[in-house]
């Protein structure tokens, strides 16, 4: 009896006990749910750290992502920030406002103590380099005293282009096309003197041009159309129109910028228009071809004197036979009424040349000095 009665209590225990760990087990588990529902709280970022610079090795490399590079890195040059050069004031002056500014210049320039000439050319360019308010003494002084306005005269032949001194013109510079053509065979010299012979008879104007053709046909067999177009030009002395004709040609096959060149070179002569039409879309197309540059320069610089000084400046800091200043670049400022430019430009000149009419950079700059220039600005009656 007492055997049973102890087996049921141990087994109301036994049970008591299960049923209390299997509530402690429930507890846990919902617990456990109810945290991983729960959003979990936001750790605080730390900022990344720096990246380790790459570890030489032999022969290279490791990078920070672990990818290998061969070699050491090239160091990076420094850029330094350059202001830029604000561009050129080019705005015309009316004539009276330029005018006043002459007489104000030559006023004060009359209360300046002379400056007795340099005994010799480079002297008198270092003094008005200076001060460009100083007179070039334009003839033999009674004094004895020499003129400065042109330095002694060499052969480039003798002392080679270094040593020579430059006109100072856009002009003086020849810039066009040399063509080395061959010696004519026998038989093209035979063909030539048979068309010859057809000119004898007396014949219009029309058919003579189709005769010349004929010949220059002959003259430039082998060459390709834009050759031709430079030796019917420059070698032959034969009608521009039929070098135009071969320059169009030219253009027509193979549009570049030496091309419209060509094509404005041609037709210089006989239609500027055309040339200036032609030599804008050459510089369109090269803006650095100083050919061209130079010529429409040429072209414009009485019309369009700003425009004519841009393309001036940059035909001379890319052909070093063109000055730097010339008297195209300061008849350009005059043209503008910026006088004070145009005589810095005579008076910096490498030559400054009198006597020569329009083309004497000494006689615009004793103009400009006593205040009543030579050249008007654009526009003016």
């Amino acid at each position: 009896m007492s055997i049973k009665i102890l087996s049921a209590r141990s087994f109301v225990i036994f049970l008591s006990a299960l049923f209390f760990l299997l509530l402690i087990a429930g507890f846990f588990v919902f617990f456990s749910s109810c945290q991983q529902q729960s959003s979990p709280p936001v750790a605080k970022k730390e900022p990344p750290a720096a990246a380790e610079p790459p570890k030489q090795q032999p022969g290279g490399h490791f990078h920070a992502d672990g990818t290998w590079h061969e070699g050491p890195h090239a160091p990076q040059p420094q850029v330094k920030n350059t202001p830029e050069t604000p561009p050129e004031d080019l705005t015309p002056i009316p004539w009276a406002e330029a005018k006043q500014r002459l007489l104000e210049r030559k006023a004060a320039a009359a209360e300046k103590t002379p400056v007795p000439p340099a005994a010799t050319w480079e002297g008198r360019k270092q003094q008005v380099a200076l001060d460009p308010d100083l007179i070039w003494q334009p003839f033999q002084h009674k004094s004895g005293l020499p003129a400065f306005i042109v330095p002694p005269i060499v052969s480039i032949d003798d002392v080679g282009p270094s040593k020579y001194y430059p006109l100072g013109n856009l002009y003086d510079y020849d810039l066009t096309y040399e063509v080395d053509i061959p010696k004519n065979t026998e038989s093209q010299d035979k063909r030539i003197e048979a068309v010859l012979w057809e000119a004898e008879e007396p014949t219009s104007e029309d058919e003579l041009l189709r005769l010349r053709r004929k010949v220059v046909a002959i003259e430039v067999e082998g060459l390709d159309t834009l050759t031709a177009a430079k030796y019917i030009k420059s070698g032959l002395g034969e009608p521009n129109k039929i070098a135009v004709e071969y320059a169009e040609r030219a253009v027509h096959e193979n549009p570049s910028a030496e091309a419209y060149h060509v094509l404005a070179w041609t037709q210089y002569d006989v239609n500027k228009e055309a040339a200036e039409t032609a030599l804008r879309r050459s510089v369109s197309m090269d803006p650095n071809y100083t050919r061209a540059l130079r010529d429409l320069s040429i072209l414009i610089y009485r019309s369009h004197p700003a425009e004519a000084i841009g393309y001036i400046q940059r035909a001379a800091a890319l052909d070093r036979r063109i000055p730097e200043n010339n008297y195209l670049l300061g008849h350009s400022y005059e043209r503008l009424g910026h006088y004070e430019k145009a005589l810095q430009v005579y008076q910096a000149m490498p030559f400054i040349s009198s006597g020569f009419g329009s083309w004497g950079a000494a006689e615009n700059i004793m103009a400009i000095q006593a205040g009543v220039p030579r050249i008007k600005p654009l526009g003016t009656d």
